[in-house]
């Protein structure tokens, strides 16, 4: 594991609520599938990108949900979920999907949860010659593993660490995952 500061976990959002309600708005993300409904706080600022359409069926691999990005293009939060066939430790599953991808894991904790543990991982990567830096965060409910996958260029990494953690700490599924196909 690496020792830099790049290796640092930060856990805590240090912005007051009073910043949030002023620099983020909640964005609402109503889906034909009901599992893949749910709403977060993203920057007012960032743009909602649709790259794969919205998915109406899982189709048993992580499915793209949408993406919020910074205007400069170097920082993005991907939602994406994945319904599973069998019971799943989001933690464990996380871990050895990063090592299958060539991840190399910087620090992570496991998020103790109502049904299982949850993984929150601070990794790198390498991307077309430049180094990313990636926030990972699982969330489970039944059947569905739910994945934030944010990351952003290595320098501009620290200045939007805590929009990572804003919408880590204010995803909320709105939809019914019990009863689906």
């Amino acid at each position: 594991m690496a020792t830099d500061n790049a290796s640092a976990l930060q856990t805590r959002v240090t912005a007051s609520k009073e910043e949030i309600m002023r620099s983020y708005i909640l964005q609402d993300f109503p889906s034909p599938h009901p599992p893949f409904a749910f709403n977060i706080l993203m920057p007012k600022d960032w743009l909602w990108f649709e790259k794969e359409g919205r998915p109406t069926a899982p189709n048993g691999k992580p499915q793209l949900l949408i993406a919020y990005g910074d205007r400069g293009d170097t920082s993005l939060v991907e939602i994406l979920a994945l319904k599973t066939e069998r019971p799943v430790v989001p933690a464990d599953w996380l871990h050895e999907w990063l090592k299958a991808n060539d991840y190399e894991i910087l620090a992570n904790r496991i998020i103790p949860a109502a049904t299982e543990r949850n993984a929150d991982v601070k990794a790198r990567k390498m991307v077309k010659g430049r180094p990313v830096l990636f926030r990972i965060r699982t969330f489970q409910k039944d059947d569905y593993i739910y994945i934030l996958h944010c990351f952003s260029d290595a320098e501009t990494y620290p200045q939007v660490e805590q929009h990572f953690l804003v919408a880590a700490e204010t995803f909320e599924l709105t939809g019914n995952t019990k009863g689906t196909p």
